[in-house]
């Protein structure tokens, strides 16, 4: 593109009043509407009213800071259109009206946050999170903080936030968050996953009018393989390594993909010796009724220093 605007990989189509999303591929006649790519984020629109079909990409280019919004040029009357939910982002990313922020990276007065990984905890004073993550968070990230803890699909307001949470689907209690204003709505992700796993809750979601979606596989040069294909490798390996008289060894974050693989090798009649940092987490999951699914398996787990 000779105009040096970023190509998207993902795309919002008007669909009457609320957006859906897809993978476009450019092969689609009907122009999308597509706000801004960020780090890890893609930024997504869509307006009830189409003025002209060419916008422009109104970015404020402050150093560390980055406003966004996508105006619309009426030639009647020479005015901007602009969205009603002000997104901006600065290491994380803020909606200035509801003074929230969405898994920023550094420490806020007041934050959502998606998930207990790593990239998405700081040390912030008053957080909106679900009951899962709160507790994985508090092993992580010990502290004293004021939480609200929300259940899935509940619409409740925090401090003037008019908003719900809905499983991400990413790890153990991973959330996104669906939030209100007038009559916009507007969808954070996170880390999402719509493949359903064994160790997290199915993803679920609700179309909006704006969507953020944090896209760290979004590229098309990401094509992996059926999960039932993987899961198979990894038990030949560990069959394969045994046979042989050697000790099969898996690698994985302590949090999400451990567990992970410790339901999805199950039944394998394999005895998974855990690392410290899993076992803690892993722990955890027991704590909430062993796993996310009810018809996941009980850990069954030796400790590994």
């Amino acid at each position: 593109m000779s105009s040096g605007r970023p190509r998207p990989v993902l795309a919002v189509y008007r669909s009457r009043r609320r957006a859906s999303f897809f993978e476009t591929r450019n092969r689609c006649s009907t122009p999308p509407v597509v706000v801004r790519f960020f780090p890890r984020f893609l930024v997504l629109r869509a307006l009830t009213h189409l003025i002209k079909p060419d916008f422009e990409w109104g970015v404020n280019e402050q150093p560390h800071i980055q406003v966004l919004s996508l105006l619309w040029h009426s030639p009647e009357s020479g005015s901007n259109f602009d969205l009603v939910i002000e997104v901006r982002y600065a290491r994380g990313v803020y909606l200035p009206r509801q003074d929230l922020w969405l898994d920023p990276w550094d420490a806020k007065r007041f934050a959502f946050v998606s998930h207990a990984h790593g990239d998405h905890i700081a040390p912030h004073q008053e957080i909106i999170v679900s009951q899962r993550t709160a507790r994985l968070m508090q092993s992580r990230l010990p502290g004293d903080r004021t939480k609200h803890i929300l259940p899935f699909g509940e619409r409740q307001t925090v401090h003037g936030a008019d908003l719900m949470l809905l499983p991400a689907g990413h790890i153990f209690g991973s959330a996104q968050c669906f939030l209100f204003a007038g009559n916009e709505t507007l969808l954070y992700t996170g880390d999402f996953k719509l493949r359903p796993g064994k160790s997290a809750e199915q993803t679920e979601w609700r179309k909006a009018d704006t969507l953020i979606m944090e896209t760290t596989f979004g590229l098309p040069r990401y094509r992996f393989p059926p999960v039932e294909q993987v899961i198979e490798q990894i038990t030949a390996f560990c069959r394969e390594t045994i046979d042989e008289g050697g000790v099969p060894v898996l690698l994985g974050y302590s949090l999400g993909k451990a567990q992970e693989i410790l339901c999805s090798l199950d039944g394998a009649a394999l005895t998974p010796m855990l690392h410290g940092s899993v076992y803690q987490m892993t722990r955890i999951y027991e704590q909430f009724g062993h796993a996310a699914r009810a018809d996941a398996p009980r850990f069954r787990s030796f400790v590994c220093t």
